[in-house]
């Protein structure tokens, strides 16, 4: 009876040690697997759109960004970033070939904000490109900006190069507005020491013939002769470029309404919350940059609710 106790007993625990023993390789071989997309060389063939989102899913787990503390959202106020922004770009570029601006769209949605600023330094390359601007008859087109430089192009859109053009500039720390509509150029200048590092809020109203700029809540407004104060054709019309102009218009100066605008010092500073309607029927809303040159993306959170 008692050899069959002591070798009933040794069988349970030799079942023991091999139940912990398998247990042991399960556990290592899920923490290969979950190890595995780290380890693995990079391949250098393109990527389909769906399978790089699903690699993008398994990267998050590389950002580590369950460690990321919660960010607070005031809306559309400039905040630090919680985290190294940097340091996760590297890390994600180091597991999934995706490119930077798209790496960076996925990462910050997963925080609930938006990109609606940037930086220009100015250099003779620098500049931003946006959709074209449907002003009709009563159009605006909104942006804040801030510089410590006195003299600068802030914007500029034409109908094509022939005779509408609204160039927005800075001169000597005052914002000047410079427009056509057909009936011959008119000039509105309002504020003064706008270069002091210090966010301004611009806003370019029309309403038929009168144009009106605001900064910071002081407004001016002129009136337009002729009969016709439509702007351009929306077809034929140019993008809005903020900070300068590209370089390929310094040999077909013909398709620019202003040709001086071209010979303007570029902008240098920040610029953000580009507003404005950009087909006819639709509301003014934020615009996303089309073509940058020579920026930097300035991160700013919106609350989604």
């Amino acid at each position: 009876m008692e050899a069959h106790a002591e070798k009933g007993a040794n069988v349970r625990q030799r079942n023991s040690s091999l139940k912990q023993s398998a247990l042991g390789s399960e556990a290592s071989s899920a923490d290969n697997k979950s190890n595995y997309h780290c380890q693995q060389p990079l391949k250098t063939a393109t990527v389909p759109v769906a399978t790089a989102l699903a690699s993008e899913s398994k990267a998050q787990q590389s950002f580590d960004l369950a460690s990321v503390p919660a960010a607070s959202s005031p809306s559309s106020s400039s905040l630090s970033l919680p985290f190294s922004l940097p340091k996760i770009l590297s890390n994600a570029m180091a597991t999934v070939r995706l490119p930077k601006l798209l790496l960076l769209g996925l990462i910050l949605s997963q925080f609930g904000c938006g990109c609606s600023g940037f930086v220009l330094d100015g250099s003779q390359n620098s500049f931003a490109q946006f959709r074209k601007w449907y002003t009709g008859l009563n159009g605006s087109l909104e942006l804040e900006f801030k510089t410590e430089q006195p003299n600068g192009l802030v914007l500029y859109t034409d109908d094509g190069g022939t005779f509408d053009f609204f160039e927005l500039k800075l001169v000597e720390g005052a914002l000047r507005l410079r427009y056509n509509l057909g009936g011959g150029a008119q000039i509105i200048t309002v504020g003064r020491d706008l270069h002091d590092g210090h966010w301004h809020k611009v806003q370019v109203m029309r309403n038929d013939e009168h144009t009106t700029l605001t900064v910071d809540g002081v407004s001016q407004s002129r009136s337009s002769r002729g009969k016709e104060f439509l702007f351009g054709k929306f077809a034929t019309n140019s993008d809005v470029f903020v900070g300068g102009m590209p370089n390929w218009y310094n040999t077909k100066l013909a398709l620019l309404a202003l040709p001086s605008v071209i010979f303007e010092p570029r902008f240098r500073g920040s610029v953000r919350n580009l507003v404005y309607s950009d087909q006819p029927g639709v509301s003014p809303r934020r615009q996303e940059m089309r073509q940058p040159r020579d920026i930097k993306v300035s991160i700013t959170f919106h609350n989604r609710h």
